[in-house]
């Protein structure tokens, strides 16, 4: 237990007129420092006549007496020191009687992940022949083949028997009379070069060149 006189008077007349208010002011005393109690004690008068204006404005009837009316009264304020060093670990208690058994759940569990495949199995008894299926319908015709290659020639064969002969035939028109050549003698031409001149039965002559030797009688 500490003595602390007007500061915590004070405060405890601030934390009323707070309630009044809807403030709250939550463990203001253990922070304060006994160098820092001269000021806050002012902050704190201030504080409370302030709120005590604001609450008779509302009409109502402060709670908190003014601050310069605060007795200065020794006041007995259980104050908290602050937390010491935490303490060894305690021994592990006594084991707890043992639990009831559960209920039963009657609510249906997820389904299980898929199994890994099986192996093969075993191959089976060889079965029994079938009976004879039935004959199946005439294919159709296929398709013709090719021309086969052109065959030798055969033997001649043995001559046939003459023939009757026929009748004479009509006796065909006369032709023209022919053209004969009566002479073919050898002759020179101006520039003493030879050629045969053929004369024919109608009189006409053809002068072929060519080498060709004169006879006295030509000369």
């Amino acid at each position: 237990m500490k003595k602390l006189q007007k500061p915590l008077a004070v405060l405890a007349a601030l934390a009323l007129a707070a309630t009044m208010v809807g403030l709250t002011v939550s463990a203001t005393a253990q922070s304060v420092t006994v160098s820092g109690q001269a000021a806050l004690i002012q902050t704190l008068s201030e504080n409370s006549d302030a709120l005590r204006s604001q609450v008779k404005a509302t009409g109502r009837t402060p709670v908190a007496p003014p601050a310069a009316a605060v007795v200065d009264e020794a006041v007995d304020v259980e104050v908290e020191g602050l937390p010491g060093p935490r303490g060894p670990r305690g021994l592990a208690g006594a084991d707890g009687d043992d639990g009831r058994a559960g209920v039963d759940s009657t609510a249906e569990g997820a389904p299980g992940a898929d199994g890994a495949d099986g192996g093969a199995g075993a191959d089976g008894v060889a079965g029994g022949t079938g009976a004879a299926g039935v004959d199946g319908g005439a294919g159709s015709d296929g398709v013709n083949g090719g021309d086969g290659a052109a065959g030798s020639d055969g033997a001649n064969g043995v001559d046939g028997v003459n023939g009757v002969n026929g009748a004479d035939g009509i006796n065909g028109v006369d032709g023209a009379d022919g053209r004969g050549i009566t002479s073919i003698v050898c002759a020179t031409d101006a520039a003493a070069a030879t050629y045969f001149r053929f004369t024919f039965t109608d009189g006409t002559a053809t002068d072929i060149a060519g080498p060709c030797t004169l006879t006295s009688e030509e000369n």
